[in-house]
This record gives structure tokens, C-alpha cells and sequence, in this order.
């Protein structure tokens, strides 16, 4: 891995709470469709120029 880059691991555990108390603008937006990259964008094989699926 280039020195430039941190290897990194996130896991989010947990439940959906109570949106009543939110602002508005905030229970808007964890009601909104969630939207992720794509796998092919951020995992890799080998190295960073090769995508992990083909």
C-alpha cells in the first residue's frame, strides 16, 4: 500500500431510534434512500490499480 494511503476498517452496529425528537432536517434526511459507491470504486486486489471484482 503507497504511503499516501491508511488502511482503514469500519463496522456500524446498532438500531434505528426514535425520529421523533429530530429536527426536521435531520429526520428528513435519515428517511432519504441511502446511497453507497460501488464495490468496484473501493475494494482492490493486489494493489490499488486492480479491482477485486471483475
Amino acid at each position: 500500500m503507497p504511503d499516501t494511503h491508511d488502511s482503514v476498517t469500519m463496522i456500524a452496529l446498532g438500531h434505528s431510534g426514535n425520529l421523533e425528537p429530530l429536527p426536521d432536517a435531520l429526520r428528513e434526511k435519515e428517511l432519504a434512500p441511502r446511497t453507497r459507491k460501488p464495490l468496484e470504486e473501493i475494494v482492490f486486489g493486489g494493489s490499488l490499480d486492480e479491482p477485486f471484482f471483475q
